[in-house]
């Protein structure tokens, strides 16, 4: 008779066996837009070399997306062409851009696995952790938050045109339309014309819940989430944070609109 030992080793075998014959398309990221097609009302897996934060998409509420960490999942219920989608890779900041469509005559649902190419290999090797003062922009400037909060200090380099900026707001505020979600900005920087603040979430339902940037209150530019944009319930005591960025200083731009939601 075999025992649990050999029996617990034999299943681990055989996972492996199934793991590695899993068929799985690379695509190279070069700087150029990643084409991809998903089937209609099928899943389909994009995994990437780091932990990711979806910053900009262009894709429609028919489009279901889940995150967990390095990877995506993508199902489309209708037909559309060449939307794209902006994930950043935590917590170094490179930017990849994905340009999706739909098809009802696609079946394809081998998983993707993005990799990077050479030069952006080197490129992101012993980067430091500020941004370039000569390149401010909103994802350099949510990755110079992102990192001002859970990067040794010791690394961190804050270029002469950042500042700390005050927030003018209360000390927790309404950010997630239709979610019981208790929101406390934490700190808000200043560069150029682009000002940046980080929120730290908490849900206070009994369930847990996934946050969609579509439904954040306010004027934003961009929001990235991290670790994670999916909260569990209030009994976790779970935090996650959203940075945002804005042309006006954070309490300005989140009553922006304010008055249209009922």
């Amino acid at each position: 008779m075999i025992n649990k030992k050999m029996l617990c080793s034999l299943l681990m075998f055989s996972c492996m066996k199934i793991a590695a014959a899993t068929p799985t398309e690379h695509m190279v990221w070069d700087k150029t837009p990643l084409r991809i097609t998903l089937p209609l009302n099928q899943e389909r897996l994009i995994r990437f070399p780091l932990a990711v934060s979806i910053v900009d998409s262009e894709l429609e509420e028919q489009v279901g997306v889940m995150k967990i960490q390095d990877a995506l999942y993508f199902n489309a219920h209708k037909t559309f062409e060449n939307k794209r989608v902006v994930v950043q890779l935590m917590p170094y900041g490179e930017a990849i851009v994905l340009s999706l469509s739909a098809r009802d005559d696609s079946n394809n649902t081998t998983p993707i696995e993005v990799v990077m190419s050479e030069s952006n290999e080197n490129d992101e090797r012993d980067k430091p952790l500020a941004a370039k003062s000569s390149d401010i922009n909103a994802v350099t400037l949510t990755r110079f938050a992102i990192q001002s909060l859970y990067a040794p200090e010791r690394l961190l380099i804050t270029p002469p045109e950042i500042t700390r900026t005050p927030m003018r707001t209360q000390r927790s505020v309404t950010l997630v339309y239709g979610a019981s979600i208790t929101a406390k900005p934490l700190i808000s920087w200043h560069a150029n014309d682009l000002y940046i603040t980080a929120i730290e979430l908490q849900n206070e339902l009994n369930k847990s819940i996934i946050i969609d940037p579509r439904q954040l209150l306010g004027e934003w530019q961009t929001a990235t989430f991290y670790p994670t944009n999916t909260l569990s319930a209030r009994g976790k005591r779970e935090t996650t944070t959203v940075f945002v960025t804005s042309s006006k200083p954070f309490g300005e731009a989140l009553l922006v609109n304010r008055e249209f939601i009922r």
